[in-house]
Parts: structure tokens; sequence; C-alpha cells
């Protein structure tokens, strides 16, 4: 009988190192093939269009803002967060110093658009550029680079 538990023995530590290899060598690769498409900060050919590393951010907050009376006439309003992007770090730190005149702009772009509007995704296109071209008059030319919505109700 001591034979054979040590034969069961000798078995079960053989079937457990390969379980743990097993599993070890699976992660290794899931990690190897999910890490491939990275980009690690370089630019990213996306529907082949090249674009530009993140940059630097800015967060304008939330805001709520009474939208455009549209159809029905009823009062609708926005709440959304909004993050300006810049290849520039200066820029931030301007967008930092003007924040009320920022917040204002953004009110002011928001109020003119209707529910209908920023519902559809050519509004929310056609929003995100107005943004942008408002910011850059004021910042200067080309200064803002993206504009991104981090919360977007509209009740």
């Amino acid at each position: 009988m001591p034979g054979k538990t040590q034969l069961d023995l000798r078995f079960l530590v053989i079937v457990i190192s390969l379980i743990v290899i097993a599993t070890m060598g699976s992660a290794y690769m899931t990690f190897v093939f999910f890490s491939r498409g990275e980009s690690s900060g370089r630019a990213d050919a996306v529907n082949g269009q090249v674009r530009e590393p993140f940059g630097h951010t800015y967060d304008a907050g939330t805001l709520t803002v009474n939208l455009a009376p549209g159809r029905g006439l009823s009062n609708r309003f926005i709440r959304t967060g909004i993050v300006i992007a810049s290849q520039d770090p200066d820029t931030v730190k301007e967008l930092e110093i003007r924040a009320p005149q920022v917040r204002d702009c953004l009110i002011s772009v928001l109020r003119g658009r209707t529910a209908e509007e920023v519902l559809s995704q050519r509004g929310m296109t056609q929003l995100k550029q107005e943004v942008i071209s408002v910011l850059n008059e004021i910042l200067g030319a080309r200064a803002i680079s993206d504009v991104y919505f981090t919360d977007f109700v509209v009740q």
C-alpha cells in the first residue's frame, strides 16, 4: 500500500504542476495578445486617419443649461461634463485663467441648441466643432484640438 499512496501523491504533484504551468502560460499569452494593440503615446491609425497623441486636457466641469425651445416648445435642459484637449500645455494654463469666460462660451453655445440637435449624432459632431471654433476664437488659432463630453444627459 505505501507504494500506491506514493504513486498517487507523485501523480497529484505532477498534475498540479502542469495545471499551474498551463495557467501561467495562458495568462502570459493573453497579456501578449491584448497588449499588442496599445499605442503607448504613438500616433494610431484609426479608419485610415492618423490620430495625434491625447495631449493635455482641461476639465471645464459639469454644466446644466436650458436648451433652446424645439418643436414642442417644452422646457428641456442638458447636463454635460466637458473636457477640452490641447497639444500645448500653455493653452491649458490659459483655459484655467479664463475659466469664467470659457464656461460662459460653453453655456452660450449649448443654449443655442435644441434637444433634437444635441441628441442626433450629426448634431453632436456639429456641437463639438462649434465649441472648438468658439474657444479657438478666444485663445488664438488652433489652440484647441478636441472636445470630449464626459457626461451627457438631456431632459
